[in-house]
């Protein structure tokens, strides 16, 4: 059986986007409508779909106003308790864009530069071999997220660095060896919040992994 960890964001834990701010912890996608249950049904008994979404989540960088978010510090610990890892889905950045972090789309995509690396020297994969690693690049925010709820968090500047994301993923996918991905070719983000995944979406998404899970892992 192969191991597929999906290390991500609130668009992994299965957000459910809403017009209005609410009690987030009980507004979750149920596992099948997540695009990590649509993939796992996708994959069938010969893969295991180990999720690690993260509302507000971040690549490396520290949140002021949470300090538990830093992905980069918590991805040690996240492979060695799934090992042997064949394969990690990265899929992060989007929170990296907030106005208060105060980082350029160069630095978040180093972020998942330096995520890559620990997984690659960890010796997380089968044997002591390093996993193979699917970098994706998150969906678009909406281009009227200052009207939307999270809008006052995101703030100014996101969406000009949210959209130079892709092609910079691309560019540390290239340079690590890595596999690519770019989500925002295919879904859109939900006009009712203008950051989270409808479940059509999550249902799309779901596919394309499992797709170039396949083809990755065989």
């Amino acid at each position: 059986m192969k191991t597929v960890v999906c290390y991500g964001d609130s668009n992994t834990w299965g957000f459910i986007p809403k017009v209005e701010i609410i009690e987030w912890s009980n507004n979750r996608f149920a596992f099948d409508t997540r695009w990590t249950g649509v993939m796992q049904r996708k994959l069938g008994a010969d893969f295991r779909v180990e999720e690690e979404g993260l509302n507000g989540r971040t690549t490396m960088f520290d949140d002021p106003l949470d300090e538990r978010r830093n992905g980069l510090s918590y991805v040690d610990v996240c492979m060695l308790s799934k090992m042997p890892v064949d394969l990690v889905v990265i899929m992060l950045g989007t929170n990296d864009v907030k106005e208060h972090l105060a980082k350029t789309a160069y630095c978040i995509a180093k972020g998942v530069g330096r995520i890559i690396e620990r997984i690659q020297k960890g010796g997380y994969g089968p044997f002591g071999a390093a996993p193979e690693i699917l970098v994706v690049a998150p969906a678009h925010l909406d281009e009227r997220i200052a009207d939307a709820w999270p809008g006052a968090e995101f703030g100014a500047g996101c969406l000009k660095k949210d959209a130079q994301l892709g092609a910079l993923y691309a560019k540390i996918s290239k340079e690590s060896g890595t596999h690519f991905l770019n989500a925002a070719r295919f879904i859109t983000v939900s006009p009712d919040d203008c950051v989270h995944l409808s479940a059509d979406a999550h249902a799309v998404l779901g596919e394309h992994i499992a797709e170039k899970v396949r083809h990755i892992l065989g």
